[in-house]
């Protein structure tokens, strides 16, 4: 028997005549989310469809990009958080997915 891993995807079509994209990616995001939930792309078509229904490409990558912030006390310095959020890194990671640290 071998051991191969099982892709999981997810391919969603959506008629932005009839369907709100956004809410569409947004219920694909949250599935995505879950233990094992699909990887989402967002194709070009979705996207320029995304920036029409919104009013424009910056609304648009402002809805499909995230990221983790951290805020700290107010008596801890930036290298303290810092310092932190990698002791914590493993954890983040692995509740979150891979983390580039941002300044």
């Amino acid at each position: 028997m071998t051991n191969r891993a099982i892709p999981r995807h997810a391919t969603l079509t959506v008629d932005a005549e009839y369907t709100s994209v956004s809410r569409s990616i947004a219920a694909l995001a949250r599935a995505s989310a879950r233990a094992g939930g699909p990887l989402v792309v967002i194709s070009h078509r979705a996207l320029d469809e995304l920036a029409t229904e919104l009013g424009g490409y910056e609304r648009a990558a402002h809805q499909l990009l995230s990221q983790t912030m951290f805020i700290s006390p107010k008596d801890w310095s930036q290298e303290r958080l810092a310092g932190w959020a990698a002791g914590h890194r493993d954890e983040l990671e692995r509740a979150f997915g891979s983390a580039t640290p941002i300044p």
